[in-house]
C-alpha cells in the first residue's frame, strides 16, 4: 500500500470550474477532500490512509473515529457539476444542461465485525479512486485552475469560509473579487431573499474569519450603487505573502488511465490487481500482452477464466508480484 499512501503537500491544485461549483460538503468533508487533493501524484488515481492519519490531520479527536467513517462514506454520494457546452447540447434545443460527475468512482471502507458496527482501530484504513471522469479538473492543469494553501484551509472551521477562501486564492493575482451576488449565492448554495442578508449572513462573517486565520491580510468591501441604492458588493484584497509555486499541477496521462481501466473491465482483473500491474510494467508491454491475450480469446484458445488467464500471463512473464494484496 506504500505508493498509494496519502501524503499532503502543501499546496492544493484544482480547476476553477471546480472552485466555483457547489459541493454540499460537511466541514470535515471538504477537509478530507483537500487532504486527498494535496496528496495528488502524476498517473494515479488510487490514495489511501489510516484513520488515525486522517483524523489527525482533519483535527479530529481520537474518539470521533467513527464521524470520520461516516464523512468518507458520504463523500462517495458528492458530485460536481458543470455546464454543458453550446456545442454538446441536443440539436436545436435551448435549454441549459449540466453533467453531473461523482468525484469519487469508488471509496474503500474497514467493516468491522465486532458487536458495534463502528468499532475502528486507528490501523484501519480508508482508500479514495478519484473518477477518472473529472480528471481534467485536478490534472494536467495549464489555465484556469486556483491553488490554495492546505494549512490555512483546515483552520477554517465553517463551510463557508472555506469556500470564500478558494474563491479569494482564484483572483489572488488581480486582488479583486466581483461577482454578483446571486450567482455567488449558487457557488455557496445559499438561498438569501435580499443582498444586505446575504452580506450580513455569508460575507460578513466568513470573511472575518479569512482574515483571523488566513494568509489574507485585508479585505475591503466596495459598494455598487446607483444613487443612494447599493446593488451589490465588490471587494478589494492583500495577502501577507503570495504562495510560492513549489512544485507543478499533478499529471495524468489519458493512455494510464484507459489501460488501467481495461485491466478491470475488459480483462477480469480487479482494482489492486490492475494496480499493480500499473506500477511494475510498462504502458507499452501491458497494451502489448493485452492485445496479443485479445486475438487469443477471439480465436478461442483461452480456456481458463480471462482473469485467472491475464494474471498469470504478468505474474510468469514479467514476474509481477501479487503477494499480500490486502
Amino acid at each position: 500500500m506504500s505508493r498509494d499512501l496519502i501524503k499532503p503537500r502543501k499546496l492544493v491544485y484544482q480547476s476553477n470550474a471546480l472552485t466555483a461549483s457547489y459541493i454540499p460538503f460537511t466541514p470535515l468533508q471538504a477537509d478530507i477532500f483537500g487532504v486527498v487533493l494535496s496528496s495528488l501524484k502524476p498517473n494515479q488515481i488510487k490514495y489511501s490512509v489510516t484513520i488515525a492519519q486522517l483524523a489527525d490531520w482533519c483535527g479530529v479527536d481520537s474518539t470521533n473515529y467513527k464521524e470520520v467513517k461516516k464523512a468518507v462514506k458520504g463523500l462517495f454520494d458528492m458530485e460536481f457539476c458543470s455546464p454543458v457546452n453550446d456545442n454538446e447540447k441536443p440539436e436545436g434545443s435551448d435549454v441549459d444542461y449540466v453533467d453531473y460527475w461523482r468525484l469519487f468512482y469508488k471509496v474503500r471502507l474497514p467493516d468491522p465485525k465486532e458487536k458495534d458496527p463502528m468499532t475502528l482501530k486507528p490501523s484501519d484504513v480508508f482508500s479514495f479512486y478519484i473518477a477518472p471522469e473529472i480528471e481534467d479538473e485536478l490534472f494536467n492543469l495549464t489555465r484556469d485552475f486556483t491553488i490554495w494553501e492546505l494549512k490555512d484551509y483546515l483552520k477554517l472551521k465553517t463551510l463557508g469560509a472555506k469556500k470564500l477562501y478558494t474563491i479569494f486564492c482564484q483572483y489572488k493575482r488581480t486582488g479583486v473579487l466581483s461577482i454578483h451576488w446571486q450567482d455567488m449565492q449558487k457557488i455557496m448554495g445559499t438561498n438569501y431573499k435580499t443582498l444586505s442578508r446575504f452580506k450580513q449572513k455569508v460575507y460578513d462573517p466568513y470573511i472575518s474569519e479569512i482574515i483571523e486565520v488566513t494568509n489574507v491580510k485585508t479585505v475591503i468591501p466596495h459598494p455598487k450603487k446607483v444613487g443612494r441604492k447599493i446593488l451589490d458588493w465588490y471587494f478589494t484584497f492583500a495577502w501577507n505573502k503570495q504562495l510560492k509555486l513549489i512544485d507543478e499541477p499533478p499529471k495524468l496521462d489519458p493512455e494510464f488511465i484507459r489501460t488501467w481501466q481495461r485491466l478491470q473491465k475488459d480483462f477480469g482483473l480487479g482494482t489492486k490487481q490492475a494496480d499493480r500491474i500499473i506500477e511494475q510494467v510498462s504502458l507499452e508491454d501491458i497494451n502489448h500482452e493485452l492485445y496479443q491475450i485479445k486475438l487469443l480469446k477471439i480465436g478461442n484458445q483461452i480456456k481458463s477464466n480471462i482473469g485467472g488467464f491475464t494474471y498469470s500471463i504478468f505474474k510468469d512473464k514479467y514476474s509481477v508480484n501479487f503477494d499480500e494484496l490486502s
